[in-house]
């Protein structure tokens, strides 16, 4: 192999050692960027459910007195109902859940279930 040779293959090798090392620093700098930005969208998403309070649906028995309503009992409850969930909706919900077709069903000395809605832990 004469010296032209030589010199020759030693600058396609070193040309080509620079190409792939170019390559490697932009496919580093395409990951660096997509896990910045993977970060930046999870910790959004974490201050954004962080701000929203989460609530857990529970169910109580509630005694019915005399003179109770279910609309009264509803009312008492529905308080506690977190944003976007509505009366009349609960009001079904209850109705449902008691296997009641209208609020006439409800009597004195009976126990009716009730949904209610806590701050659920974030352990």
């Amino acid at each position: 192999m004469t010296n032209r040779e030589w010199n020759r293959i030693h600058r396609e090798n070193k040309l080509r050692r620079a190409k792939q090392l170019m390559f490697y620093k932009a496919l580093l700098c395409v990951a660096f960027i997509l896990f910045v930005a993977t970060l930046l969208t999870l910790s959004v998403k974490a201050a954004s459910s962080r701000d929203q309070k989460q609530f857990e649906k529970r169910y109580t028995n509630i005694y019915v007195n005399a003179g109770d309503t279910l609309s009264d009992l509803v009312e008492e409850y529905a308080l506690q109902l977190p944003e976007g969930h509505n009366q009349n909706d609960y009001y079904d919900e209850i109705l449902y859940m008691n296997h009641m077709v209208d609020a006439d069903h409800i009597q004195s000395g009976d126990y009716i279930i009730v949904p209610y809605y806590v701050f659920a832990s974030t352990n």
